[in-house]
């Protein structure tokens, strides 16, 4: 009984080491989890006046993104971005419209990090009542009052949702390629 009992506690040593070797070693893993949470800054303004559709914009990350004590995305970090609806102002008071979706942002290492949640503006409520208002006061000369565009600055503040998680390595690598 003792030679099984020895054997049975070789074996589960055997077991317990090579589950902890690979636990260890995914654990070590760098990962950005999908919907982390960053912040843009425009660079490139916006505006329903002058953008189109499919027009590319530039944001900066306003803060840092940290892995333990990596910086992994550095403040400042350029992303782009593209507008994915826009539509002018018009006659008749018609407010425009202008929305735009992030892309990605590159990292040191050369990794590209997919970026998703659209950021826009449509006509306000104020507006479209005010506008039925001077129609009803006015009449048919409401046609000439032009509605307002949407627009956004440059240094504007928006969320940024990652949109699938990214495996950089293990941690001893992404030292070594950011701290390096």
């Amino acid at each position: 009984m003792k030679v099984f009992d020895l054997c049975f506690c070789i074996v589960l040593t055997i077991i317990l080491s090579i589950s902890s070797f690979v636990y260890a070693n995914e654990s070590d893993e760098v990962i950005i989890p999908k919907d982390t949470e960053l912040t843009g800054k425009l660079i490139t303004p916006v505006s329903s006046k002058y953008n189109k559709e499919g027009d590319v914009i530039l944001f900066t990350l306003d803060e840092s993104y940290w892995y333990k004590d990596i910086e992994i995305i550095p403040e400042g970090t350029t992303g782009k971005a593209v507008v994915v609806k826009s539509q002018k102002a018009g006659y008749f008071g018609v407010g425009g419209s202008i929305f735009f979706e992030p892309k990605s942002i590159i990292l040191k290492n050369g990794a590209e990090i997919p970026l998703t949640f659209i950021t826009g503006k449509n006509s306000s409520w104020e507006n479209d009542a005010n506008m039925a208002v001077g129609v009803i006061g006015i009449g048919v000369f409401s046609g000439f009052l032009h509605g307002s565009n949407q627009k956004f600055p440059a240094g504007t503040k928006f969320k940024i949702f990652v949109a699938e998680s990214i495996n950089l390595g293990t941690e001893e690598a992404v030292r070594k390629e950011f701290n390096g």
